[in-house]
């Protein structure tokens, strides 16, 4: 019905009826439910960061209270707050009470689980949780309430996944950084290093076989590797050498005539398995003493310290024992400042995340400078050669078949650190596939569910494994913010800034998330690695530099069903800034596109858009990331280098060699395809809203355009760390019964086929290869068996 007067439309503004026709009750004010979630995901949110950021102030010390009555104040604290926030800001009685019912209950029901941390660190976790929850439960009552029809209803369902998703990364990342800064009580860690103190001077025990895999390496590397080997402090074993693919017959030559002068040095030589790393390894397990009860796995470059077998190998008097994992140094890591950020970035990513895992049984077994017990290793099949990251792979089968791993927090080796930015990324690239193709082969035993006999995973296992998998996810969800936020700059510069529109409030919320995410990241790496501002500034610009490279890999092991190939960029031998921006095209052309939509979103903000602030901030923010790369390019080319490390660059491949049946994928043409598809769906939902001064349902304002009177769309996708930013279905106070258009993001390579997992046997050891043994070149000063003799598992201890 239309009147002569001007009236209020439902969003607040006013539009005048004899250009806009209303509905009758198609506009109804906000739900008591809606309400409530809002009021409980502003009161987490806010506790959650004050109580994420107190982690950062002093030393997780043993608390004075016992573990229940710690949780019982972390609620009562969590409780009062809620109330008096509800108070403050209005709310009514009740809802405040049911918010602070809820937040008491989670803090209380994360407490038996969170016993190791301070209350900082349960108040973190369990709010965040909870502010989590709330924003999915928010999304998902805005997607049923709202009217939708069929289409738009699974564009809004797969939306809501995806945000799923990125919420379950981010937390993924959270828990890492709680169990870092928040855990007190290190009781696996101190034992372990008291029985590794108290193992000096023994230099014999059960037989070790140490593997050395080699591609392409420089003899002499490989050599100087052996001597160190040889000065072992330990009287039984042997090192067996296994070159694979290396065509250049002057590269492996050398260290075939160097292993003859040693009765404890075997060479084979492999000519059909190019590059295949868990290959070389199965013959080598294959030739091994039939004494041999430990395996070890090695690589070129690495000094390894004399007593590296005398004090770890009696840590296997342990019968459940399947594996022992050391730290590792970098050689020559102090030698310029692109190499000290390299080796903090190391110890941020692999040591830190181990010592918290060791302490739930559930460290990760990362192959080089560990040891392996052989029966363990045969009863589960041996290494998979479908994997990129054997180890990985083989440490989480393990695992569930009832053995238990060990971590040892501390250095007997030192390592060549990758000479060139270029073997840097394939080093990335490979250690990214390889943990997605673990996640997407392995992932239903990491849900939560019962113990059986083909898994035999703790819950805290389960949850460890899954969110270090997840975490590999994270540079992908950057990658998916940043084409959001490129769509939003077009629509802020050259449509009508509808779109931009609808991102609202949690666009500028969500700058603070992500410039609150990188401090965060490094004072994180400040605090567990010891290093000063420069050196965690350094490393945290490398982890940015990488974003390209694990985004690509991720989607890579998504979507592949075979082996796959690893690329080997050419390296920057030229340290010029051409050189630089030609070697990281992708990520140069990224940054670039940041940079020019930043610029359009801030242009869009002079004109009186507070949303193309908050687009043109994060732009710049993501142009600055992808932009890390050709600058750590351009800083590895420049940095001094010691000669190990010169004939290293010299020798840098250049070709990209496959794995058996591997083909070549391009993941550059999927992403971009995908970020199309992205755009043209975002900008067609935004063309297909009701034209200007039409249909019932649309409003004007003063200057003569039209919005759709509806409830918002569900927001930018979130940042990495940050799962709550986007807010904006709880920041309008009314919303509509009308259909708006709906917004799907399609998400490349989310269908993954899970791969089974292998099964325990107790009476038959499995065999370690169907395929034919491959051509061999011996070279051994004492006989040995070409086959593995079988022995029936061990009867062991039940968990």
């Amino acid at each position: 019905m239309r009147s002569s007067a001007m009236r209020t439309g439902s969003m607040g503004a006013a539009y005048d009826p004899t250009t806009c026709t209303r509905f009758r009750g198609t506009v109804s004010r906000e739900g008591p439910l809606s309400a409530l979630i809002a009021q409980l995901l502003v009161t987490a949110l806010a506790l959650a960061v004050a109580a994420t950021a107190s982690l950062f102030v002093g030393r997780a010390a043993r608390p004075r209270l016992r573990n229940g009555y710690r949780a019982l104040l972390g609620a009562g604290l969590a409780a009062g707050t809620a109330l008096a926030g509800g108070a403050l800001g209005g709310a009514g009685p009740w809802r405040s009470l049911v918010v602070a019912t809820v937040l008491a209950l989670a803090v209380a029901g994360f407490g038996p689980s969170a016993r190791p941390w301070v209350l900082r660190g349960l108040l973190a976790w369990s709010l965040t949780v909870v502010a989590a929850a709330a924003y999915l439960a928010s999304v998902a009552l805005w997607i049923a309430e709202s009217g939708l029809g069929p289409a738009a209803l699974v564009g809004g369902a797969l939306l809501w996944v995806l945000q799923l998703f990125l919420c379950l990364v981010a937390l993924a990342q959270l828990w890492e950084t709680v169990e870092a800064l928040a855990r007190w009580d290190w009781q696996r860690r101190g034992e372990t290093d008291r029985e590794v103190a108290a193992a000096s001077g023994r230099r014999s025990g059960p037989f070790v076989s140490l593997h050395l895999p080699t591609h392409h390496e420089p003899p002499e590397l490989v050599i100087e590797t052996l001597r160190h080997l040889l000065e072992l402090e330990y009287d039984d074993l042997e090192v067996l050498v296994v070159d694979h693919g290396t065509d250049d017959p002057e590269l492996w030559r050398p260290v075939e005539r160097f292993c003859r002068a040693d009765e404890r040095l075997g060479f084979f030589h492999l000519d059909d398995r190019p590059g295949h790393r868990s290959r070389a390894l199965n013959v080598a397990l294959e030739k091994v003493d039939p004494r041999t009860q430990l395996v070890g796995v090695l690589e070129a470059g690495l000094e390894v310290e004399p007593d590296f077998l005398s004090r770890c190998v009696p840590l296997f008097a342990d019968e459940d024992l399947a594996f022992v994992q050391t730290s590792r140094d970098h050689r020559s890591w102090n030698l310029d400042p692109y190499f000290r950020g390299l080796d903090r970035f190391h110890a941020a990513s692999c040591d830190v995340p181990q010592r918290s895992r060791n302490e739930r049984d559930s460290a990760m077994f990362t192959g080089a400078m560990g040891l392996v017990s052989r029966d363990a290793l045969v009863e589960a099949g041996g290494w998979d050669e479908l994997c990129a990251t054997e180890a990985p792979e083989l440490g989480l089968r393990l695992l569930q078949a009832g053995w238990s791993g060990l971590h040892v927090d501390r250095s007997f080796g030192r390592w060549t650190m990758p000479p060139t930015f270029e073997a840097l990324k394939r080093q990335r690239y490979r250690w990214c596939l390889g943990g997605v193709q673990v996640l997407r082969r392995h992932w239903r035993s990491l849900l939560p569910g019962s113990r059986t006999e083909t898994n035999r995973l703790t819950p805290a296992q389960r949850w460890t494994h899954l969110a270090g998998g997840l975490r590999w996810f994270g540079d992908l969800a950057a990658l998916l913010l940043t084409v959001l936020l490129l769509v939003g700059a077009l629509d802020a510069l050259a449509g009508d800034g509808r779109f931009v529109r609808r991102f609202g409030a949690p666009l500028l919320l969500g700058v603070f998330c992500v410039f609150l995410t990188w401090a965060r990241s490094v004072a994180l790496l400040r605090r567990t690695t010891g290093t000063g501002r420069r050196g965690a500034l350094g490393a945290f610009g490398l982890s940015l530099a990488l974003g390209w490279v694990g985004a690509s890999a991720s989607v890579r092991a998504a979507l592949a069903r075979e082996p796959l190939s690893l690329p080997t960029p050419e390296p920057n031998r030229a340290a010029t800034w051409r050189a630089s921006l030609r070697g990281n095209l992708v990520e140069t052309g990224l940054a670039a596109l940041c940079l020019a939509g930043g610029l359009a979103g801030l242009a869009a903000a002079a004109t009186g858009s507070p949303t193309g602030l908050g687009v043109g901030l994060l732009l710049l923010a993501q142009g600055v990331a992808y932009a890390a790369a050709p600058l750590s390019s351009l800083a590895a080319a420049r940095a001094e280098l010691t000669p190990e490390l010169r004939r290293l660059r010299e020798m840098s491949p250049v070709r990209t060699r496959l794995a058996p049946g591997g083909r070549r994928r391009r993941v550059g043409p999927v992403l971009v395809a995908g970020a199309a598809t992205v755009a043209v769906l975002l900008v067609g939902a935004r063309a297909g809203a009701p034209p200007l001064g039409g249909p019932p349902g649309t409003r004007h304002d003063s200057a003569g355009t039209s919005a759709h009177v509806s409830a918002p769309a569900l927001g930018p996708t979130p940042s990495v760390g940050s799962p709550l930013s986007p807010l904006s279905p709880l920041l309008t106070s009314r919303t509509t019964r009308t259909s708006p258009p709906a917004t799907s993001v399609p998400v490349p390579g989310t269908t993954a086929l899970a791969r089974p997992t292998p099964t325990r046997t107790p009476t038959t050891p499995v065999a370690l290869t169907s395929q034919p043994t491959p051509t061999l070149s011996p070279t051994r000063a004492h006989g040995r068996p070409t086959t593995l003799p079988t022995k029936p598992p061990r009867t062991k201890k039940p968990h």
